[in-house]
């Protein structure tokens, strides 16, 4: 008998010792230890009766510390399974846990239900025991720091209709007896000390992370060396109770049906479990519950507010930028449109090749001109003096083109001076004068150079002659103004020579 004892007594002192290090590692997040250390703690677990925490009670003994840690591993095994399926970058801790991971989340979490209501290891096959999450009255007895840790569980996947299940499954499943302890236990809520902490509003939300592991319920179960006495632990096991119950209530009025935004189904719920209406819950913590749910209701709003012109000033900004850049791209098509033209006009400006070779090569084409006109005219002055009036410059021009510098501008020149003559048949004899008149209008006119030179030369002769009257000086003699003329017309044919030689 004492063998048995202490054989149970090493077994849980083992049991514990692995609850410990798998807690540790989840707290270092290594998910490979943690699942080891939980398998190991499976091993040592024998089969527990679901209801084994409630005949304790009901006997007025703190439950087995065997029934406390198997609550323990469940709760933290739920936490786990939830944290590694809901991180993208975790991968499978072990072979065992891949078949779950892999459903997806709404399964993961009827099917950890259905292994609560069985009392199988989360190794099981995933598939038994697939469907909905109802009332049974496999969860008459199943305590609720289960159903909260689940939630929760349900809850970090993403799952707040799973999450609404869960609890609503375990209200409607609760038994009478249960209720009947929490009912006589329930005066405790409005009385202080260390306890009541645990019944304070949103103990879940209030606690954040923490209530996931449940510890906070379960801290009175194989404390150490200074164990209280049996009364003691058993009223610690019923206050955890309510306050479990309490968790419960609070985690469906305020977390899981506003993220459903089901406000008026939560304030019915809440409203029913006050005394008022045949619940045991006071009344005054109804109160505290329904004006913090009006609280979350009006924050709720205020954020979606605040979304919503949030989107606003996004939609509004995107159609400025858009229109912006719609702006900006018909300026740059209007600019691209007339430097288009701009180019197009230059492009019809421009001398096309023929243009170009025409101009590169008028020598050619005069000379082939002139050639042609050398074998169909005998004369070429006589079809020069037939051309109209306008046509001597462009006679001149294409004339000179073949010659360049002094000479071939008066050339040019004396072409467009040259009078129009007669034929020799119109012509009559004429008396000296007009033949000297003739032979000055055919060598001084015609030659622009030469016209040039006799108006320079009277000009000089008369400024010299003004200038001898000036000074009283008489006339010029016949020998003296012989002499002098004869001097400036050898100064003018010499310079006109100079100038003709050039």
């Amino acid at each position: 008998m004492n063998g048995t004892s202490s054989k149970a007594s090493s077994s849980t002192a083992e049991l514990r010792q692995r609850y410990n290090a798998a807690t540790r590692a989840f707290l270092v997040r290594d998910y490979a230890l943690t699942a080891s250390a939980l398998h190991d703690a499976r091993s040592l677990v024998a089969h527990v009766a679901q209801g084994a925490w409630f005949d304790a009670l009901q006997q007025g003994v703190p439950p087995p510390l065997d029934v406390s840690l198997r609550r323990k591993l469940d709760v933290l095994e739920l936490t786990f399974l939830a944290t590694v399926r809901s991180s993208p970058a975790a991968l499978a801790p072990s072979p065992a846990l891949k078949p779950l991971l892999e459903l997806p989340s709404d399964k993961l979490v009827q099917t950890l239900w259905r292994h609560l209501l069985s009392g199988q290891h989360s190794q099981a096959d995933p598939a038994e025991g697939d469907g909905d999450i109802l009332p049974s009255p496999q969860a008459a007895f199943l305590h609720p720091s289960l159903a909260v840790a689940l939630a929760l569980a349900a809850l970090k996947l993403e799952q707040p209709l799973q999450a609404k299940h869960v609890v609503e499954a375990w209200f409607g499943s609760v038994s009478e007896e249960v209720e009947r302890i929490v009912f006589d236990t329930s005066g405790e809520i409005d009385g202080a000390g260390e306890g009541a902490r645990d019944f304070a509003l949103d103990a879940v939300g209030g606690r954040g992370s923490s209530a996931l592991s449940g510890s906070s319920m379960l801290n009175g179960a194989g404390a150490g060396s200074d164990q209280p006495a049996a009364a003691d632990k058993t009223t610690e096991s019923r206050r955890q109770l309510v306050a479990a119950w309490l968790k419960l209530l609070d985690l469906l009025v305020l977390h899981v049906l506003p993220k459903l935004g089901e406000w008026e189904a939560a304030g019915d719920f809440v409203r029913l479990q006050g005394v008022e209406n045949g619940g045991w819950v006071p009344d005054e913590r109804v109160e505290a519950a329904l004006h913090r749910l009006t609280e979350l209701q009006q924050e709720e709003a205020h954020t979606a507010a605040l979304r919503a012109q949030r989107e606003r000033d996004l939609e509004a900004a995107r159609t400025a930028a858009a229109a912006a850049s719609s702006a900006s791209q018909k300026r740059s098509s209007r600019r691209s449109a007339s430097s288009e033209k701009g180019k197009a006009r230059a492009r019809d400006n421009s001398p096309t090749e023929s243009d170009k070779s025409a101009g590169s090569s008028p020598g050619k084409k005069s000379r082939k001109g002139a050639g042609g006109q050398r074998g169909s005219d005998s004369s070429r002055g006589t079809s020069a003096h037939q051309t109209p009036r306008a046509s001597p410059p462009l006679a001149a021009a294409s004339s000179s083109s073949g010659t360049s510098g002094f000479a071939g501008l008066r050339d040019s020149l004396g072409s467009y001076l040259a009078p129009r003559s007669t034929s020799a048949a119109s012509r009559t004899p004429a008396s000296p004068a007009r033949s000297f008149l003739s032979y000055l209008q055919d060598h001084y006119s015609t030659d622009p150079v030469r016209l040039l030179s006799i108006i320079c030369f009277v000009f000089a002769f008369v400024a010299y002659v003004r200038r001898r009257r000036a000074r009283g000086e008489k006339g010029l003699g016949i020998r003296e103004a012989m002499k002098t003329v004869g001097a400036k017309v050898f100064e003018t044919v010499g310079m006109v020579m100079k100038v003709t030689a050039l």
